[in-house]
Protein backbone atom coordinates (compact mmCIF):
# COMPACT_ATOMS: atom_id res chain seq x y z
CA UNK A 1 0.00 0.00 0.00
CA UNK A 2 2.45 2.65 0.91
CA UNK A 3 4.72 1.88 -2.06
CA UNK A 4 1.78 2.20 -3.97
CA UNK A 5 1.44 6.14 -2.24
CA UNK A 6 4.77 6.66 -3.63
CA UNK A 7 4.49 5.78 -6.73
CA UNK A 8 1.30 7.70 -7.56
CA UNK A 9 3.32 10.48 -6.17
CA UNK A 10 6.01 10.53 -8.67
CA UNK A 11 3.55 10.00 -11.64
CA UNK A 12 2.01 13.38 -10.34
CA UNK A 13 5.32 15.24 -10.22
CA UNK A 14 6.08 13.84 -13.89
CA UNK A 15 3.08 15.08 -15.13
CA UNK A 16 3.61 18.52 -13.23
CA UNK A 17 7.15 18.86 -14.76
CA UNK A 18 5.63 18.10 -18.22
CA UNK A 19 2.45 20.11 -18.20
CA UNK A 20 5.01 23.26 -17.18
CA UNK A 21 7.45 22.52 -19.60
CA UNK A 22 4.82 22.69 -22.80
CA UNK A 23 3.16 25.67 -21.20
CA UNK A 24 6.77 27.32 -21.35
CA UNK A 25 7.20 26.19 -24.65
CA UNK A 26 3.95 27.30 -25.63
CA UNK A 27 4.18 30.66 -24.88
CA UNK A 28 7.92 31.46 -26.05
CA UNK A 29 6.40 30.44 -29.17
CA UNK A 30 3.55 32.45 -29.04
CA UNK A 31 6.05 35.34 -28.17
CA UNK A 32 7.75 35.02 -31.66
CA UNK A 33 6.70 37.50 -34.79
CA UNK A 34 6.42 35.89 -37.57
CA UNK A 35 6.76 38.48 -39.96
CA UNK A 36 9.81 40.17 -38.39
CA UNK A 37 11.87 41.63 -41.34
CA UNK A 38 9.27 40.56 -43.65
CA UNK A 39 9.70 43.81 -45.58
CA UNK A 40 11.50 43.55 -48.34
CA UNK A 41 12.15 46.43 -51.45
CA UNK A 42 14.54 45.69 -54.19
CA UNK A 43 14.74 47.10 -58.11
CA UNK A 44 16.32 45.82 -61.41
CA UNK A 45 17.48 48.95 -62.03
CA UNK A 46 19.60 50.46 -59.15
CA UNK A 47 21.12 52.99 -61.34
CA UNK A 48 19.73 55.40 -63.73
CA UNK A 49 20.86 58.47 -66.06
CA UNK A 50 18.40 61.18 -66.46
CA UNK A 51 18.91 64.33 -69.34
CA UNK A 52 17.80 68.03 -67.65
CA UNK A 53 13.75 67.90 -68.17
CA UNK A 54 13.03 64.18 -68.71
CA UNK A 55 10.43 62.02 -66.77
CA UNK A 56 12.12 58.19 -66.03
CA UNK A 57 9.34 55.53 -64.22
CA UNK A 58 10.24 52.70 -61.94
CA UNK A 59 8.80 49.68 -60.78
CA UNK A 60 10.04 47.57 -57.25
CA UNK A 61 10.86 44.24 -58.47
CA UNK A 62 10.17 43.14 -54.98
CA UNK A 63 8.07 45.21 -52.25
CA UNK A 64 5.79 48.00 -52.96
CA UNK A 65 7.15 51.52 -52.45
CA UNK A 66 5.82 54.13 -49.71
CA UNK A 67 7.99 57.04 -49.85
CA UNK A 68 11.10 58.39 -51.47
CA UNK A 69 13.79 60.90 -50.21
CA UNK A 70 16.62 62.97 -52.46
CA UNK A 71 18.93 65.11 -51.17
CA UNK A 72 17.94 68.76 -50.03
CA UNK A 73 20.20 70.33 -52.28
CA UNK A 74 19.49 68.33 -55.68
CA UNK A 75 17.16 69.56 -58.47
CA UNK A 76 15.60 65.70 -58.83
CA UNK A 77 12.12 65.12 -57.91
CA UNK A 78 11.28 61.28 -57.11
CA UNK A 79 7.14 60.72 -56.76
CA UNK A 80 5.55 57.46 -55.58
CA UNK A 81 2.38 56.41 -56.89
CA UNK A 82 0.41 52.99 -57.10
CA UNK A 83 3.74 50.87 -55.90
CA UNK A 84 6.07 52.97 -58.64
CA UNK A 85 8.70 55.71 -58.45
CA UNK A 86 8.50 58.39 -61.01
CA UNK A 87 12.06 60.58 -61.20
CA UNK A 88 11.70 63.89 -63.14
CA UNK A 89 14.72 67.14 -63.58
CA UNK A 90 13.72 70.38 -64.25
CA UNK A 91 15.44 71.65 -67.80
CA UNK A 92 17.49 73.55 -66.23
CA UNK A 93 19.43 71.25 -63.74
CA UNK A 94 22.89 71.21 -63.36
CA UNK A 95 24.77 67.85 -63.73
CA UNK A 96 25.55 65.72 -61.18
CA UNK A 97 25.02 62.46 -59.44
CA UNK A 98 22.49 61.76 -56.46
CA UNK A 99 21.09 58.97 -54.38
CA UNK A 100 17.58 58.16 -53.16
CA UNK A 101 16.43 56.27 -50.73
CA UNK A 102 12.83 54.48 -51.32
CA UNK A 103 11.15 52.99 -48.76
CA UNK A 104 8.84 50.37 -47.91
CA UNK A 105 7.99 49.47 -44.18
CA UNK A 106 11.01 49.11 -42.40
CA UNK A 107 12.64 48.29 -45.79
CA UNK A 108 15.31 50.42 -47.58
CA UNK A 109 16.70 50.98 -51.38
CA UNK A 110 19.51 53.12 -52.35
CA UNK A 111 18.99 54.29 -56.44
CA UNK A 112 21.80 56.30 -57.64
CA UNK A 113 20.33 59.10 -60.46
CA UNK A 114 23.05 61.00 -62.23
CA UNK A 115 21.96 64.12 -64.42
CA UNK A 116 23.47 64.40 -67.03
CA UNK A 117 23.38 66.09 -70.85
CA UNK A 118 23.61 63.64 -73.90
CA UNK A 119 26.15 64.55 -76.30
CA UNK A 120 25.14 66.43 -79.69
CA UNK A 121 27.54 67.00 -82.20
CA UNK A 122 27.23 69.91 -84.96
CA UNK A 123 27.90 67.49 -87.37
CA UNK A 124 27.26 63.80 -87.57
CA UNK A 125 29.49 62.78 -90.38
CA UNK A 126 33.04 64.19 -91.39
CA UNK A 127 35.55 63.59 -93.92
CA UNK A 128 38.99 63.54 -93.98
CA UNK A 129 42.35 63.38 -96.34
CA UNK A 130 45.16 60.65 -94.48
CA UNK A 131 47.19 62.78 -92.58
CA UNK A 132 44.78 65.79 -91.98
CA UNK A 133 42.97 66.79 -88.87
CA UNK A 134 39.56 68.74 -88.03
CA UNK A 135 37.72 69.80 -84.47
CA UNK A 136 34.31 68.70 -83.82
CA UNK A 137 32.13 71.45 -82.66
CA UNK A 138 30.10 69.85 -79.52
CA UNK A 139 26.38 71.19 -79.42
CA UNK A 140 25.20 69.98 -76.07
CA UNK A 141 26.89 67.93 -73.59
CA UNK A 142 30.35 67.70 -72.05
CA UNK A 143 32.48 64.32 -74.04
CA UNK A 144 35.13 63.03 -71.83
CA UNK A 145 36.77 60.37 -74.45
CA UNK A 146 36.14 58.94 -77.99
CA UNK A 147 36.81 55.57 -79.34
CA UNK A 148 38.13 55.12 -82.77
CA UNK A 149 38.54 51.51 -84.37
CA UNK A 150 41.35 49.75 -84.67
CA UNK A 151 43.67 50.08 -87.39
CA UNK A 152 41.69 52.99 -88.83
CA UNK A 153 44.66 55.27 -88.80
CA UNK A 154 42.22 57.65 -86.69
CA UNK A 155 43.15 59.62 -83.17
CA UNK A 156 40.39 61.17 -81.24
CA UNK A 157 41.55 63.15 -78.86
CA UNK A 158 38.81 65.23 -76.07
CA UNK A 159 40.08 68.44 -74.61
CA UNK A 160 38.27 70.70 -72.38
CA UNK A 161 35.38 69.65 -73.73
CA UNK A 162 36.12 70.01 -77.39
CA UNK A 163 36.26 67.05 -79.70
CA UNK A 164 39.96 66.67 -82.72
CA UNK A 165 40.03 64.06 -85.10
CA UNK A 166 43.00 62.82 -87.14
CA UNK A 167 43.83 61.33 -89.57
CA UNK A 168 47.41 59.52 -90.20
CA UNK A 169 49.33 59.77 -93.33
CA UNK A 170 49.06 56.28 -93.92
CA UNK A 171 44.76 56.36 -92.75
CA UNK A 172 43.36 53.51 -95.62
CA UNK A 173 40.47 54.93 -97.18
CA UNK A 174 37.05 54.13 -95.62
CA UNK A 175 33.88 54.94 -93.54
CA UNK A 176 34.77 54.83 -89.81
CA UNK A 177 32.27 54.98 -86.24
CA UNK A 178 33.73 57.57 -83.66
CA UNK A 179 31.86 56.83 -80.28
CA UNK A 180 32.02 60.11 -78.40
CA UNK A 181 31.14 59.56 -74.30
CA UNK A 182 30.40 61.65 -71.76
CA UNK A 183 30.54 61.66 -67.98
CA UNK A 184 27.23 59.37 -67.67
CA UNK A 185 27.67 57.64 -69.81
CA UNK A 186 25.65 59.25 -72.55
CA UNK A 187 27.53 58.79 -76.09
CA UNK A 188 27.03 60.24 -79.73
CA UNK A 189 28.53 58.81 -83.00
CA UNK A 190 30.39 60.01 -85.51
CA UNK A 191 30.85 58.61 -88.72
CA UNK A 192 34.32 59.52 -90.18
CA UNK A 193 35.19 59.31 -93.55
CA UNK A 194 38.60 59.20 -94.91
CA UNK A 195 39.42 59.76 -98.60
CA UNK A 196 41.93 61.06 -100.55
CA UNK A 197 42.22 64.62 -102.25
CA UNK A 198 41.50 64.25 -105.99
Amino acid sequence: MKNCFVMLALAGLVSLYIGCSGSSTTSGNRDKKPNAGADVITFEETEIILEPGETKELTAKKGKPESAEVPKDSELKADVKDGKVTFSVDENAKEGKHEVTVKAGSAKAALKVTIAEAIALKDKEITLAPGAKKEVEVKKGKPTSAEVPEKSGLKAEVKDGKLTVSADDKAKEGSHDVNIKGAAGKAATLKVTVKKKS
